[in-house]
């Protein structure tokens, strides 16, 4: 009986450690996926700041936003490596991604040779907002799930770990049970 309860105890801790690894591994997708949205969002500033004004100063969110860009798509396909229902949507993800990178380095060079107007005209035309939204509806749907697939590990990792507990409660409380019982016994000379 005591052995089917460190059994159980075992089994049990295995479970709740392995969903504590899942649940680590849910948030930092999600912190991956909200980090690659923020860096689109500084090629924007920075992007749209350049035009704007000219002024080459302008351009260091953006520089700095697309030299980290593609290492965190690459690090979030790492996560999600054993997440195949994730695959298309980061292959989506992935293909905005550069395009909208793309398309701020295009208005970017516009705005040097042909002028602000040659960008703006760019700009207006909707297509980088366009792809922004779609960026940002995709990144929601990824943390979605990611946030659906949390709170399950969450609920396992809780429900494990009171079922640990009660489990130990038990064993413990048997352990004193067969200890009155042996001392009893020795006592009555059994």
């Amino acid at each position: 009986l005591l052995l089917s309860i460190g059994f159980v105890a075992y089994r049990n801790s295995t479970e709740f450690i392995a969903n504590s690894a899942q649940v680590l591994h849910s948030r930092e997708v999600r912190g991956n996926l909200h980090r690659i949205l923020s860096l689109v969002e500084e090629i924007e500033t920075g992007q749209r700041g350049y035009i704007i004004t000219g002024e080459d100063s302008f351009m260091e969110p953006y520089r700095q936003a697309s030299n980290k860009i593609e290492e965190r798509l690459t690090h979030v396909r790492t996560l999600v490596v054993n997440e195949p229902e994730l695959h298309p949507q980061l292959d989506t993800l992935a293909s905005l991604v550069r395009s909208r990178v793309a398309f701020a380095a295009e208005s970017i060079e516009l705005r040097r040779s042909k002028g602000f107007a040659a960008a703006r005209d760019l700009i207006v035309s909707g297509k980088g907002q366009e792809e922004m939204d779609q960026i940002r509806t995709v990144i929601a749907e990824m943390r979605n799930t990611e946030r659906i697939q949390l709170l399950e590990h969450s609920r396992k990792t809780s429900a494990l770990a009171q079922s640990t507990m009660t489990v130990a409660q038990a064993g413990s409380g048997l352990a004193v049970f067969i200890a009155l019982v042996i001392g009893t016994a020795y006592r009555w000379g059994l």
